[in-house]
């Protein structure tokens, strides 16, 4: 009982480990690519996670209270804690069961690491296609979006150093999409710039009906 409370906990404790817009940026362009690499994620970040807080309060014989189903609650919030803590190199030849518990653990953050990049990576690859199949206008209108959101972005979370220097990459690669001469490489530069900006800001793709409304 207490190891599949503490499984289920950490698996509740891990849906929450991205932001909102994490799943929802994910999601816009990937529906199949994303329930599959969250089930992963939860997976390993939840199950394992988990297991291995339940299997740290076995090793130690640590028992905080009678209720089996609350020492579950309790060692999957440890197990979820466990993957947050920075882990130091140690020597292999005097590794304890506590030093192998916390390679587990390095070996398991690593691999929830390795889950988030993929959904990233599917992301913009799925992000570049779309880009690619949008005609020079509606990819204007792409830029001009991702242009508002780096010019509204807080200062505390994008400086104004920084916002210079995307718009000094965005806003030429805009003028030359509408140069005849010049059109080809700013399409390319445009898609690359802005599937890269959904990856790394986490920005969903623009909703159909918002597209259809921008059409009409």
């Amino acid at each position: 009982m207490s190891l599949f409370t503490a499984m289920m906990t950490a698996t509740v404790f891990a849906l929450f480990g991205f932001p909102f817009r994490y799943y929802q940026c994910w999601f816009s362009f990937s529906r199949l690519g994303t329930v599959t690499g969250t089930v992963v994620y939860l997976s390993l970040a939840g199950g394992v996670g988990g297991l291995l807080g339940w299997l740290a309060a076995y090793l130690t014989g640590a028992q905080p209270t009678p209720d089996p189903a609350l020492n579950g609650l309790l060692y999957g919030a440890v197990g979820t804690l466990a993957l947050r803590a920075e882990f130091r190199t140690r020597s292999k030849e005097t590794a304890s069961i506590a030093d192998q518990m916390r390679d587990a653990r390095s070996a398991l953050a690593k691999s929830v690491n390795w889950t988030a990049e993929l959904l990233d990576e599917i992301t913009y690859r799925k992000a570049e296609a779309w880009l690619l199949s949008l005609p020079d206008d509606r990819l204007n209108c792409e830029a001009w979006r991702i242009q508002a959101h780096i010019a509204n972005q807080p200062a505390r979370s994008v400086t104004d150093k920084v916002k210079t220097e995307l718009f000094e990459k965005l806003v030429p690669a805009m003028e030359k999409l509408n140069d005849p001469a010049e059109k080809n490489a700013g399409r390319a530069h445009l898609v690359t710039f802005c599937a890269a900006y959904y990856r790394s800001e986490h920005l969903p793709r623009t909703p159909e009906k918002v597209r259809n409304r921008e059409i009409e």
